[in-house]
């Protein structure tokens, strides 16, 4: 059940959606609380009704539901179905984020209130478990997404790889994309045969722009729009780079690894370490710390041989999150959970 009209992007990016049942309940982003309450009430009241019904279709006491965002859970609870026990309904609820940002961006209690009766509450690390059990949340547990490229791109010979440094992700302040360029300028003028390419959209476009313009760097960084096959990208490249403030688990950096890239990242939540060892396939730099990034990233430029067998490395630790692998882990947790 989908609570925005985005059943057409769904279908354009993904070549498995075409065999489910999508409902769009309303079409159209809804609005703020505070811009529309009775538009925002109408809608939220509207996709409640749509959930309602379709409950009353299932026998829901011989159901799973995953729920992956924190407000269809409210829209659930809203239902007024039966959770648990014998005859009501299975649910395994996810936050897909760390639990710092959870904490920071103001979710924390919404989470605790909406995920309290589920069967399980599903963190995306271990670590993430513990700091939720830690508050409270006693049904916490983790399991990792699943990634599997949507292609597979043609294997190149390293020495055939050009020499790019690339981000792939949301053009977002927390992304810290603009820091990024600055710590490229700062080496830049040592690797001329080098580039800097930035994919994606958001609404720090036009600063990351700006950022390119005054630090001088428009001959080796170029902003490339949206991409719909990443992996693609990956393949041509040598590093991949990040730097947010805070992150979930990823996708972009699991792709990328898959692809055969080491990533220069930020300890920017538990998730980074799961996907990067340290020294081994990427670096980890602390938050905060561009001297130390900027460091790392030039190791990588400096010596072809540890940048190829990091990301050699890179694409064996990736495996652990093959859907197969994962759907085992699923299995799992619902023979533990006695569903």
């Amino acid at each position: 059940m989908n609570s925005i009209d985005e059943e057409r992007s769904y279908r354009e990016s993904s070549d498995q959606s075409s065999g489910y049942r999508i409902i769009v309940p309303y079409a159209g982003q809804p609005p703020s609380r505070k811009e529309d309450f009775e538009k925002w009430n109408r809608m939220r009241g509207e996709a409640v009704g749509y959930m309602r019904a379709f409950l009353d279709s299932i026998d829901v006491s011989d159901t799973i539901f995953i729920v992956l965002h924190v407000y269809v859970m409210e829209h659930l609870i809203e239902t007024g179905v039966k959770l648990g026990g014998d005859d009501g309904l299975a649910v395994m609820g996810m936050y897909h984020s760390s639990f710092e940002s959870c904490r920071k961006i103001g979710d924390l209690s919404r989470v605790q209130h909406a995920y309290s009766q589920v069967t399980r509450f599903l963190a995306l690390t271990k670590k993430d478990r513990d700091e939720y059990a830690a508050a409270g949340m006693t049904n916490a547990s983790f399991i990792y997404n699943p990634v599997k490229l949507l292609t597979e791109p043609e294997e190149r010979p390293w020495e055939d790889r050009e020499k790019k440094i690339v981000y792939v992700g949301r053009f977002s302040r927390e992304k810290n994309i603009a820091d990024i360029v600055r710590v490229w300028a700062d080496l830049a003028g040592e690797y001329e045969d080098w580039t800097l390419d930035i994919y994606g959209v958001g609404p720090e476009e036009n600063n990351i722009a700006t950022a390119i313009l005054e630090n001088r760097v428009t001959r080796s960084v170029r902003l490339m729009g949206p991409t719909q096959n990443p992996e693609e990208v990956f393949a041509k490249s040598r590093i991949m780079v990040m730097a947010s403030d805070y992150e979930g688990l990823p996708v972009a950096v699991v792709e990328a690894g898959l692809c055969g890239l080491p990533t220069v990242t930020v300890a920017s939540s538990p998730g980074m370490s799961v996907l990067v060892e340290d020294g081994v396939s990427g670096f980890v730099t602390p938050k905060g710390d561009l001297d130390a990034f900027s460091n790392r990233l030039r190791q990588l430029l400096e010596d072809d041989s540890l940048n190829e067998s990091m990301g050699a490395k890179a694409k064996d630790r990736m495996s652990r999150f093959e859907p197969e692998r994962i759907i085992n882990d699923w299995e799992r947790l619902f023979e533990f959970s006695g569903i």
